[in-house]
């Protein structure tokens, strides 16, 4: 996620680490002298931000759970896209080497059927599903491990999946 700070104790340069807005709220309050709530599911980037070679979250997720849109809700807005709720749900899982996502193609919540997309980083990144031949490469095996242990983790535990 790009993002530009500046301020008292920000040490100037590039941070290599990943990020997502579940970082903002804790790195905000803890610039604010707040200590974050540990029920927060995103870190501080407050140790980056003051020594920029100090480690940060390697993996990223994102997950979406379908459900109905009523009458009024901004995702049922046609104008911005609307119907939000014709998106599966999905857990996904970015690193360095590309984006897992698990997709769910139950037709109800009695049933379980998943899919995986696999799309590399690169110059032709997120264009292509990749998973059908590149499934059982270490490094994919490794996002698949991360993409389910997301699945009900706690806020604790899944900030060590970021790691």
């Amino acid at each position: 996620m790009p993002l530009v700070v500046v301020g008292p104790g920000v040490e100037p340069g590039r941070r290599g680490q990943a990020t997502t807005n579940l970082d903002l709220a804790p790195t905000i309050e803890q610039l604010a002298g707040l200590t974050p709530e540990r029920w927060r599911a995103g870190s501080s980037l407050v140790p980056s931000l003051r020594d920029r070679r100090a480690p940060g979250a390697r993996y990223t997720y994102v997950e979406h759970r379908q459900g109905p849109v009523r009458p009024g809700e901004p995702d049922a807005d046609a104008g911005s896209g609307g119907r939000l709720d014709a998106i599966p749900s999905y857990t996904a899982v970015r690193g360095e080497r590309g984006l897992l996502v698990r997709v769910d193609l139950a037709r109800g919540w009695r049933e379980e059927r998943w899919a995986w997309e696999l799309y590399p980083a690169g110059p032709r990144y997120e264009r292509t599903n990749t998973y059908a031949r590149m499934h059982d490469r270490p490094w994919v095996r490794d996002l698949r491990r991360r993409a389910l242990a997301w699945e009900d983790c706690t806020p604790a535990q899944c900030r060590r999946l970021t790691g």
